[in-house]
């Protein structure tokens, strides 16, 4: 059936909302609205950094990311229900470490930073620049989930 709620995708034919049930959605109605605002030059403004950032924070990292991830997890499962504030810290600093992007937003608002990643073609300053400034996001991204992954392991040895 081409309307069955389990498959949770809206048809593409226009034509089959016309057999469709009263209050299911229709997409070709105008009567859907977007809840999230996107902009596209916004987005084609920090799309280059954003790939770059992902790539050496996430992708280059998931090692640590994951790790630091699971222990942040098995600590919040730890001390669920438990009241011992020192412990919740460390957890809190492990989580601020390891998901807080390296690269706060007022700096991403400033044309001249996003200008290293809008040229494809750089010179040799700009290229030096932007080694350094993925080297520096690869190694405190490392650093960071590192220590959030120890910070998570003694907060959840405090819930014992």
């Amino acid at each position: 059936m081409l309307l069955d709620p389990k498959i949770s995708r809206l048809p593409v034919l226009p034509s089959v909302y016309a057999k469709a049930p009263p209050g299911y959605p229709n997409p070709f109605s105008g009567k859907i609205k977007p809840k999230v605002n996107f902009d596209s030059d916004l987005s084609k403004s920090r799309y280059f950094l954003v790939n770059s950032l992902f790539d050496h924070t996430v992708t280059f990292r998931h090692k640590e990311l994951t790790a630091a991830t699971k222990a942040i997890h098995d600590a919040a499962t730890k001390l669920s229900g438990k009241k011992n504030a020192q412990a919740r810290k460390l957890l809190d600093e492990a989580r601020e470490l390891a998901f807080t992007p390296l690269v706060p937003e007022e700096k991403v608002k400033d044309k001249e930073f996003l200008k290293l990643y809008s040229t494809i073609k750089r010179d040799a300053l700009r290229n030096k620049e932007v080694t350094a400034l993925e080297e520096y996001w690869s190694r405190t991204a490392q650093e960071n989930y590192n220590k959030a992954a120890r910070l998570a392991s003694e907060a959840a040895a405090m819930a014992r």
